[in-house]
């Protein structure tokens, strides 16, 4: 079985980007970056949630997509009506075969 093979989920990756309100000033949006992104979605384990207890940023799920997308910190990821906040992204040993995404639910 492959990786690719392992990537069950498709979701939403959006962004937050600054734009002009009518009057001149400026204001956020949620811009999708990728709108059906190939993935797979897991929430962490009990021993993952021991250790993240002793860190200072809250993690409740990983996602793991291939290495050739841009995912980055502070961005969102909607899965159907579920919705994470991005709080961590890793290249594994910087190969660019897959990334892993640190994530925790808001909804």
């Amino acid at each position: 079985m492959s990786f690719l093979d392992l990537l069950n989920s498709r979701v939403e990756v959006g962004v937050y980007v600054p734009t002009e309100d009518a009057y001149g000033g400026v204001t956020h949006v949620w811009a999708p970056r990728y709108t059906r992104l190939k993935c797979r979605i897991q929430a962490i384990s009990g021993q993952e949630q021991v250790l993240y207890k002793t860190e200072r940023t809250p993690v409740t799920h990983k996602l793991f997509c291939e290495g050739d997308k841009i995912v980055r910190t502070k961005d969102r990821i909607l899965l159907g009506s579920r919705e994470f906040n991005v709080v961590l992204v890793r290249n594994i040993d910087e190969l660019r075969h897959h990334l892993e995404v640190e994530m925790v639910e808001t909804t």
